[in-house]
């Protein structure tokens, strides 16, 4: 069992943040506890997250007296979730550190969640991401007390597009081609979040976004079906239906190479596209479809 932990894949993952009242009407403090529940689907983060695998996700709260809060203001405290795993429903887990709500019900505890947990500075969350590996996820706002402490659930939302390549050949392609490299160009991948606003903070990555984890000397065609080709890669959503791809072979090098998705007006956050690049010894012709959180399909052909 592999474990994603810190120092983040439709559609969401749940938790549901139920207090336990004891001696609700003194000063005993009234513990947070969390349960976690996964959607059939599953979640993914840096790698897809299965039934077997773990992760942790970050909490922040902020203690205020009064019905709203300035996620921009510095968190009251900040903790993060103990091991969820990839199949939970309705998983007990704990905060680290723990944490209470306030004895006076006045007050209300303001919380949000996101991974991977990264910095968090006046509500904005930074963290590291090189490669397009990162699923960032974020909940929504809750809030409660030490008295309004029940149904609290946190959703976690997939913030990025997921865009997954195989690579097929068809008769006239030369026999032992080698597919080399891959790279989305224009391509801007999540390295943070405004917890004021909901947003991801994207940033460009310079002369586009290399697909990772190609095998060496992939061979195209080795599978009839189709090979996979590198690892998924989790990128700002692009506007429009289009893309452009440079892929480069042992035999050539095609630049600009489009991709249209034909299902959706633009790129969705939450989806996850499986572009499937058909080469031929002229050209590439290129289908898209949607596999795991959403369905969909599109094609185009490249020449």
């Amino acid at each position: 069992m592999k474990k994603i932990l810190f120092a983040l894949l439709p559609v969401a993952v749940l938790f549901s943040c139920t207090e336990r009242v004891t001696g609700s009407d003194d000063n005993t403090p009234v513990q947070i506890t969390l349960s976690a529940g996964m959607p059939a689907t599953g979640v993914q983060a840096k790698a897809p997250v299965e039934s077997d695998d773990t992760f942790v996700a970050a909490v922040a709260g902020w203690v205020t007296y009064g019905s709203s809060v300035n996620y921009a203001s510095e968190e009251t405290w900040l903790s993060v979730t103990s091991a969820i795993s990839g199949d939970a429903s309705q998983q007990a887990i704990q905060l680290n550190p723990l944490r209470y709500y306030e004895p006076d019900n006045n007050y209300r505890t303001f919380m949000k969640a996101w991974y991977p947990e990264g910095v968090l500075s006046d509500g904005v969350v930074t963290f590291s991401n090189f490669d397009g590996s990162v699923d960032a996820m974020l909940a929504g706002e809750i809030s409660g007390s030490k008295l309004d402490n029940e149904n609290k659930v946190l959703v976690f939302n997939h913030m990025t597009t997921q865009i997954n390549f195989v690579v097929v050949k068809d008769e006239s392609l030369a026999a032992g081609t080698a597919l080399e490299s891959i790279t989305i160009k224009d391509a801007a991948i999540p390295t943070g979040f405004d917890l004021s606003t909901d947003k991801v903070i994207y940033s460009p990555v310079t002369n586009g976004l290399s697909v990772r984890g190609i095998a060496e000397n992939l061979i195209i065609g080795t599978n009839p079906e189709g090979d996979i080709a590198g690892e998924p890669v989790m990128i700002e959503p692009f506007k429009g239906n289009t893309m452009f791809l440079d892929v480069r072979t042992s035999a050539a090098f095609y630049e600009n190479v489009q991709v249209i998705i034909d299902e959706d007006a633009d790129f969705q956050p939450g989806k996850a596209y499986t572009i499937t690049l058909t080469f031929t010894q002229e050209d590439i012709s290129l289908k898209a479809s949607v596999t795991e959180w959403t369905h969909g399909t599109g094609s185009g052909i490249v020449e």
